[in-house]
């Protein structure tokens, strides 16, 4: 029999029970909805910041660097894409296996790459580069990984086609990609542009799952088109590289520019070195020689003296200078040439390359007026072709000159230019006494310049110059089949700690072509050649000749001497001429004073 209260109690309980539960549901909720209505309205600033500040970020959105090309458009410095491994301490889970797959992946040693990552947490530190522009086949095996905290970041590597040919006129950037040297550091400004930032959300290890927004745009850098011909600066590197190899010299420098503009189309040195090798970037290979290094120019310097003695009016070129004996005194030092040739015309001083006779001629213009020339030519003063260290060369102020210094200077010692100062004031020679401005960057349109030296008198030496380069002169070897060649070797004794060296020398020649017109200026320097010949006529003249004749087919220039079928020997072969009346030196005389 079943009991009708106790059985309606119960069911009483049960509701009640009920009824109790979901007023507590009801209020959990109510109250659960009360929060979230508050954060979302009252806190929602907060939170959005708190968010933000976890999974917001604000990444740099790196510019390329600008293209540096040469005249033709051939690409000298490119940038290429690459990655960098970085790590998050904080973050980072340092396990050790891990660890030693990421450090063998990268070729780094996992103890001290284990060290480096505790340094950095103990300073509480967000950012460590692991390894600096990786391939991207790499950069993909680093991800693979998946390790927490290690990331990737888009970087961009500059790579240089042309390796140590165009090395000392382009130079090389930093890791950071920053110009350190040449065209790199003189243009870094235009080159590097202006990186951009983006604010993007990261998932909780790092890797980016959502661009927010763009902050600043990124401005790639500019390209740079530089004078350079790639074809005219690999022959001239290659010719040089052998040269100094041949004769065993310490180093060489070369370059070649066009006398209508004055653009610089090839500039070489060696020893060079290849920029897309940093263990290789040491101060004795990356050094621009042509335009850092001084030296005494010697006999190169000899047709200015000649230029001079014909404006100012004073001297024609059948003007005798008498020689005799083949040495002169002057307060007790001894200028000599290495043999007596006796009276000569002006011409022949500079053909014969006669230290007494530019002496004499010096004498007699002044100091004032030799310094005024040379100035007027651009020497102890900088080209300023925009290279990053270009030597000003040393001219000291006439009124410091005595008599043996005025018949020193006159020819080449006591003064210091570099190898483009030297190509700059050939240049004038070649373009009729008109000086214009050296460059590294392609010129579009006519180049204005200033008269320096006459226009006749300019012709009358360049006249003198292509008998140098001919069976009389001490620059035969320097001639070109077909064309007629203007030019000047030097041989020139190095300064030591005890005076002028009797084994040391510089071998130089300067000149250009074709003589009827210039187009090309070129100035060789082969420094120590130590294989038995030293004389600028036997070591440099080749170079130029080389390096001339391959331009010259390259640039399609007309030949302006047309051969003869005469049965004749050559301008080569005919005659012969001792080189060594071209050394110049002054030597200390004992006795009369």
């Amino acid at each position: 029999m079943i009991k009708t209260g106790t059985g309606n109690r119960w069911v009483k309980d049960s509701m009640r029970r009920r009824t109790v539960v979901l007023v507590v549901m009801a209020l959990v909720f109510l109250l659960l909805l009360g929060r979230a209505v508050y954060l979302q309205i009252f806190e929602r600033d907060f939170l959005m910041k708190q968010g933000a500040a976890r999974h917001l970020r604000v990444v740099a959105m790196k510019a390329y660097r600008g293209m540096i090309t040469d005249r033709l458009g051939e690409p000298l410095a490119i940038s290429t894409p690459a990655k960098s491994v970085w790590i998050d301490p904080r973050i980072f889970v340092s396990n050790d296996a891990g660890l030693r797959k990421l450090a063998q992946l990268l070729s780094l040693d996992p103890v001290k790459l284990k060290r480096r990552i505790h340094r950095h947490m103990r300073r509480k530190s967000e950012f460590l580069y692991v390894k600096r522009q990786i391939s991207q086949s790499l950069a993909a095996k680093v991800e693979a990984l998946n390790l927490k905290g290690v990331n990737l970041m888009q970087e961009y590597k500059r790579y240089y086609p042309t390796g140590e040919v165009n090395a000392h006129v382009v130079g090389f950037t930093n890791v950071d990609d920053k110009g350190q040297e040449g065209i790199e550091l003189a243009f870094d400004r235009r080159l590097s542009g202006s990186s951009g930032a983006k604010r993007v959300r990261k998932d909780r290890i790092g890797h980016i799952v959502e661009d927010v927004e763009r902050i600043r745009p990124t401005l790639h850098g500019k390209p740079v088109r530089l004078s350079i011909d790639h074809r005219l600066q690999y022959l001239s590197y290659r010719i040089l590289k052998n040269a100094v190899r041949k004769n065993r010299a310490v180093s060489g420098s070369l370059v070649i520019l066009d006398v209508r503009t004055g653009e610089i189309l090839a500039m070489v040195n060696q020893p060079s070195y290849n920029p897309n090798d940093r263990s290789q970037y040491f101060d004795r290979h990356y050094r621009n020689r042509a335009v850092t290094d001084l030296f005494e120019p010697g006999s190169t310097i000899k047709p200015f003296v000649i230029a001079a003695a014909l404006q100012s009016g004073k001297f024609t070129p059948g003007t005798r200078i008498d020689t005799r004996p083949g040495r002169i005194e002057l307060s007790g030092r001894v200028i000599h040439d290495t043999r007596n040739y006796g009276v000569l015309s002006l011409a022949k001083v500079l053909i014969k390359s006669s230290n007494i006779g530019t002496s004499k001629v010096a004498l007699k213009l002044g100091a004032a007026t030799l310094w005024k020339q040379y100035r007027l030519l651009g020497l102890g003063q900088s080209t300023h072709s925009g290279f990053p260290g270009e030597a000003s060369g040393v001219l000291n102020h006439y009124r410091h000159w005595n008599k043996v210094e005025t018949a020193s200077h006159s020819f080449g010692y006591g003064l210091s230019v570099t190898i483009l100062q030297l190509a700059q004031a050939y240049m004038v020679l070649g373009n009729d006494g008109v000086r214009k401005p050296v460059s590294i960057l392609r010129r579009e349109g006519p180049v204005f310049g200033r008269r320096v030296i006459s226009y006749t008198s300019t012709r009358s030496v360049r006249r003198m110059l292509e008998k140098v380069v001919s069976a009389q002169g001490t620059g035969r070897l320097a001639a070109i089949d077909g064309y007629r060649v203007a030019g000047k070797t030097g041989t020139v004794k190095k300064l030591v700690a005890k005076g002028y060296s009797d084994k040391k020398y510089l071998a130089l020649f300067a000149g250009f072509v074709p003589a009827s017109k210039p187009r090309l200026v070129c100035v060789v320097l082969i420094n120590e050649p130590r294989a038995g010949e030293y004389y600028g006529g036997k070591v440099a003249a080749p170079v130029f000749s080389e390096v001339m004749k391959n331009a010259l087919r390259i640039l399609n220039i007309a030949p302006d001497r047309l051969p003869v079928l005469s049965g004749k020997p050559s301008r080569r072969s005919a005659g012969t001429v001792q080189d060594g009346t071209e050394v110049t030196g002054i030597h200390v005389a004992e006795g009369r004073s």
